[in-house]
């Protein structure tokens, strides 16, 4: 409380890069990148296939990327 008085923050959260995805989101990330079609993906964990969907939709603004082809490399360089 002292320090919040004081004018201290939180350290802030990374928002970009493979740091700032969720367990989920790497978990599905790394299954697209290794070649997993988004029905296999949600076939082997028991998702919709929308949730496959709308965490690679996620995944892909937090890496600045624009295609799936680009998740191995964009995972690779974080």
């Amino acid at each position: 409380a002292a320090l919040r008085e004081g004018g201290a923050r939180r350290a802030a959260t990374v928002r970009t890069g493979s740091g700032s995805l969720t367990a989920s989101e790497l978990r599905i990330a790394r299954l697209a990148a290794d070649g997993r079609t988004n029905a296999e993906i949600a076939g082997l964990l028991h998702l919709a296939r929308r949730t496959v969907e709308t965490h690679l939709t996620s995944t892909y603004k937090k890496l600045g990327i624009r295609r799936r082809a680009e998740l191995g490399q964009a995972l690779a360089v974080d």
